[in-house]
């Protein structure tokens, strides 16, 4: 995990820590153009599979054995206005997520007619991510301190491990292989209410699909993707 940490997100943080030092050195007429905000999302998270033909029925199968789980992210946000109502995001957050499989423990994870002759029992996979998302956002004034931020944007992914385990025991935290660096795309729309001249808290409903497969060398393609709100508190600067 720290491996590869260091190796693919020592690079991007280090650009978006000189992009900061850059910007913050404008005058005083840009300096409340600046927010820097903490944010927390719990999220519905799941993935989507594709397959060549002679694959689909793997895939049926898979479909009907899996089912959404609940994961998470959180991490800081810095937003930067360049004109009057465009601006941009971007930030670094801890993400998980993955998915639930069922299995009959006595046939594996396969679909049987049928009374099972052992009860089925969750597995649970998750997938742990740096995440570095860079949005465009366009701000709407609704009055009376509320605002509308559209926006999109992308993220890159770095990969920290993952773990696989039976519902009810501890997770073993595992390298496997998986593409260390995915890219994802973001779309969402924050409401956001200003508390006071420089205190605001917002509430963004997000969707967000990787791009990239997480196993490329496979004839079935997994991509992740998550939904569910993301809850910020922004401090202007």
């Amino acid at each position: 995990m720290l491996k590869n940490l260091l190796s693919a997100g020592y690079p991007i943080c280090l650009i978006i820590l000189m992009s900061i030092l850059t910007f913050s050195s404008l005058g005083q007429k840009d300096h409340r153009n600046w927010e820097i905000g903490l944010t927390y999302s719990p999220l519905m998270t799941y993935r989507t599979l594709f397959g060549e033909d002679n694959y689909k029925n793997f895939v049926t199968n898979r479909n009907e054995l899996e089912k959404p789980v609940l994961g998470y992210s959180t991490g800081i946000m810095v937003s930067k206005f360049f004109s009057k109502d465009w601006g941009f995001q971007f930030g670094m957050q801890f993400c998980k997520q993955g998915y639930v499989k069922e299995f009959q423990s006595n046939i594996g994870p396969y679909k049987i007619t049928g009374p099972p002759s052992k009860p089925v029992e969750d597995y649970r996979y998750s997938y742990f991510y740096f995440q570095v998302p860079l949005q465009v956002f366009y701000n709407v004034s609704l009055g009376r301190n509320w605002s509308l931020r559209p926006l999109g944007g992308i993220s890159t992914d770095i990969f920290l491990g993952m773990d696989y385990h039976k519902k009810g025991t501890s997770p073993d935290l595992q390298n496997v292989g998986l593409s260390v660096v995915n890219l994802s795309g973001i779309i969402g729309s924050e409401l956001r209410f200003q508390i006071s001249d420089r205190i605001g808290i917002g509430a963004t409903p997000i969707f967000q699909h990787s791009i990239l497969p997480i196993v490329f060398e496979t004839p079935i393609k997994e991509f992740l993707w998550s939904t569910g709100i993301r809850f910020s508190c922004v401090l202007k600067i």
